[in-house]
């Protein structure tokens, strides 16, 4: 049987699903939770604390990529000789395909230019995810473009050849695309029932892609019971309302019931329970609405209209500081800030937070774009793609503390070149105007070893080549040792651990972009500016989700995609 509970948000629905779930382990029966991977740390610690250890130890708790996983591993799968893909072969495979129809068959019409950004390769990679997790082979673009006509056919031919080379360059691999496991996995699970009598609890889900319908029409049709939670105030459809894709979603599981002639039951949790002053209460259910305003004094509810996002994040640390001190019983970690606009606020929340001495929580994976070794490869990259050397990026390198020259060296020399205007070939000729003499030959140290690597950079070369190259010459500059002996240097051992965690990431994430763009570019021969395009891109894309350093502390998250326990 199915069992939908629906209601708005805060009026208790997961706890009624609890409840049913308590009932179910007490009959004895056999559970399956699924929630989104996002929320499975969340849910899964509510439902320790309500059910206690022994019970809770009874359940089986997935998200739909866990439950693949479990398939997989109590059934195995299809035997196809084909080994996944990882993120990182995904992505190096997807640059290969992009350069290969773009810049050598030159069959691109529209998106030839827009394929050389880092940010719309990153978009055809959730595209393609989107097209594996709903079904959608090359074929069927190639066949969709025929209905369409002027700049989309084009467009849409477009994606559709970049689509056919990557996944010709998977099979050439003999890899396939992890984004299809659950498809596979429904289909073994449903011919070995693998399901059969268990009873299902899902809950935080507001819509599912093709194949999570696929494994939700097998959890429906061989488990006992499926009980799902849909946050949605009433059943009508109403196309253009705040829960129009979850009442889509309720007639879909509603249609896939009817099919496999399996009864419905819908549960209505209308009580709102979640917030104990009128006017938040009110605020959830007419938000967004154009509905008659609150009537009464709103105490719990403050508006501050701030002249520059610094003056907001001001009024936010001294409200935290003043609640804090006046309720001796508030702790950081019952505190959120949420921002819709992370980036523009993410520094000055930082740097606040410092300074009125708030621990917190930044819930969001941070760029590494900014440590020693990324500054160096990717202005190592610049330099070596230009012809003519550029004093700012010179200078930049020299400062990263990861060339053979001192701070000292390169201060003298950045005095020199500001003096006498030293710039593009000018640093191809020895200096000779002034007290060059020390200048040159920091001129020399610097520039040598650079103008030789770029000699052997020359002309056509396998992928696995130039990552030999550039291997040897990071080995010969001692980077890896330059960047031991900074560390060295931070006196703070707490900073300096931090620092460490995040340079071995870094080190560690480079060695494995080498590794397999070694593999898989082993025959594939290209320019320089096309492997450093990849390289670039791949690099950029390193980012670290940093754990809480402490358990007392403020969260501050993107609005969007928070969420809060109570």
């Amino acid at each position: 049987m199915l069992h939908i509970l629906i209601g708005g948000a805060g009026c208790g629905k997961s706890t009624c699903l609890i409840q049913h779930l308590q009932k179910q382990l007490k009959a004895g029966e056999q559970i399956l939770t699924l929630v989104p991977e996002q929320f499975s740390y969340e849910f899964d610690q509510k439902l320790y604390r309500i059910l206690g250890p022994v019970a809770f130890n009874q359940l089986e708790t997935h998200s739909f990529k866990s439950l693949a996983r479990a398939v997989f591993q109590r059934f195995g799968c299809v035997p196809d000789g084909k080994t996944n893909a990882d993120e990182l072969t995904k992505m190096a495979l997807l640059y290969q395909a992009v350069l290969q129809v773009s810049e050598r068959e030159k069959k691109l019409q529209l998106l030839g230019k827009q394929c050389r950004q880092a940010s719309f390769i990153s978009e055809l990679a959730m595209m393609f995810t989107q097209f594996r997790r709903s079904g959608i082979p090359p074929e069927q673009l190639y066949n969709s473009s025929a209905e369409l006509n002027g700049r989309l056919q084009e467009k849409m031919l477009d994606v559709f050849e970049i689509y056919q080379r990557y996944d010709q360059l998977l099979e050439q691999h003999q890899l396939k695309d992890t984004e299809t496991d659950l498809s596979e996995a429904a289909a073994i699970a449903n011919g070995h029932d693998a399901f059969l009598g268990d009873v299902i609890f899902l809950d935080e889900f507001e819509s599912f892609t093709e194949d999570e319908y696929q494994m939700l029409s097998v959890l429906l049709s061989s488990g006992k019971d499926l009980y799902i939670a849909l946050r949605m105030e009433h059943t009508r459809k109403e196309p253009f309302s705040l829960f129009a894709a979850v009442q889509e979603t309720f007639c879909k599981i509603q249609d896939m019931a009817k099919k496999l002639r399996i009864p419905v039951e819908t549960e209505v949790c209308d009580t709102p329970y979640r917030f104990q002053a009128a006017e938040l209460s009110w605020l959830n259910q007419h938000v967004f609405r154009n509905t008659q305003p609150f009537s009464g004094e709103a105490p719990h509810l403050h508006i501050l209209e701030a002249q520059s996002p610094t003056e907001e994040v001001d009024y936010v640390c001294a409200t935290i500081r003043r609640l804090l001190a006046k309720d001796h019983t508030l702790r950081c970690r019952d505190i959120a800030v949420l921002s819709n606009q992370m980036t523009d606020y993410r520094s000055i929340l930082e740097t606040a937070m410092e300074r009125y001495k708030l621990p917190y929580y930044m819930d969001e994976k941070e760029s590494m774009l900014y440590t020693p070794l990324l500054v160096y490869l990717h202005t190592l990259l610049g330099i070596l793609r230009q012809t003519r050397p550029d004093t700012e990026l010179l200078m930049r390198l020299g400062k990263t503390g990861l060339t053979s020259c001192s701070v000292e060296e390169i201060s003298d020399l950045e005095n020199y070149c500001y003096m006498w205007q030293i710039d593009g070939k000018t640093w191809n000729t020895p200096f000779t105007a002034g007290d060059f003499a020390s200048a040159e030959a920091v001129r020399l140290k610097l520039l040598t070893p650079l103008q030789e690597l770029r000699e052997k950079l020359k002309g056509q070369h396998t992928g696995a080549e130039f990552c030999s190259m550039l291997y040897q010459f990071l080995t010969e500059q001692q980077v890896e040792e330059q960047l031991n002996r900074q560390l060295k240097v931070i006196a703070d051992e707490q900073k300096r651990m931090q620092t460490s965690e995040e340079w071995a990431l870094v080190w560690n994430s480079f060695i494995d972009i080498l590794e397999h763009l070694s593999t898989l570019y082993r025959t594939l021969e290209m320019e320089f500016s096309e492997f450093s395009t990849v390289f670039a891109a791949l690099t950029g894309n390193i980012q670290r989700a940093t754990p809480p350093r402490t358990l007392d502390a403020v969260l501050i998250s993107q609005g969007s995609t928070a969420r809060l326990n109570a």
